[in-house]
This record gives structure tokens, sequence and C-alpha cells, in this order.
């Protein structure tokens, strides 16, 4: 299945299989890792494999580069058995990287949001001036002006 983001991005599922990643990553695509909440973005730059990781809603991120040899082409392969999904990005080169990240970040987690929805806490938006009930543990309904 195929998702174009923009004009620049194309999102493609990846089926966990070790040569998917490899053959995306040598035809010049990013391959994103998505392990619960965490994303991995991968790409191959020549003689080096780029690592990119980010938790969403994190204002962090990190980076690691390893050579591309038997070794770290192994533990690149490895993903395809850790990853809860993989994905492919066909993007501009050009374009701004972390522009690239954040785009295709915020199109998974809208897209596929997770099989964990019900483990989430409830998102309550509050305008101001108003009344918002809270449930108390009995499961009944408060109410409470907020000002």
């Amino acid at each position: 299945m195929t998702y174009n983001i923009d004009n620049n991005m194309v999102l493609e599922i990846l089926p966990r299989e070790s040569d998917s990643i490899i053959k995306s990553l040598s035809l010049g695509n990013m391959v994103v890792v998505r392990l619960k909440n965490e994303f991995i973005y991968i790409l191959d730059s020549n003689d080096r494999y780029l690592l990119f990781y980010h938790i969403p809603g994190s204002p962090d991120g990190g980076k690691r580069q390893f050579e591309k040899n038997d070794k770290y082409t192994a533990i690149i392969r490895k993903f395809a058995d850790l990853a809860d999904s993989l994905f492919k990005v066909e993007f501009d080169r050009s374009c701004n990287l972390y522009n690239i990240m954040a785009s295709v970040e915020d199109a998974i987690l809208s897209t596929f949001p997770g099989n964990d929805l019900d483990n989430d806490e409830d998102i309550e938006f509050i305008i101001p001036n108003q009344t918002r009930q809270h449930k108390n543990k009995g499961g009944q309904y408060n109410a409470q002006n907020i000002s």
C-alpha cells in the first residue's frame, strides 16, 4: 500500500523481511522502523549507514553512523525481525532531511496510530470559562468551573 505524503515523499509499507530493507536502502530510499513508540530512520550513505531515532512527542532524538560492512549490515537486517512495522520512503534528496523525517513520522502516526489505543489516557481539551466534568472513583461526573 502506497501513501503520497506530499509532492516530495511517498510512503510505502514494507514486508518485514531483511531483503526488503537492504533493497530499499540500495535504491536510495529511507527505511523507517517502528518499534513500539520509537522510530528509527535508516539511510544508506555510500560507505555508511545513517540511523536517526526519535520518540514521538520528545524534543530530542539521536543519530548514529555505522560502517557498511558485514557486521552492521547484519544488524540492519535484524530490524526486520524486531520491528512492529517497516516503511519505505521515497523522497527528494534535495529536501531537508529532518523535515522529511518529521513529515513521515506525522503521516505514520496519523495513518497507523498503533494497536494500543485503549491503553492511552483520555485527552481533554479545555475551553476557558467553561464547565468541565470529572469522573470520580465511583464513575460519577462532577462539574468544575474553569476560569
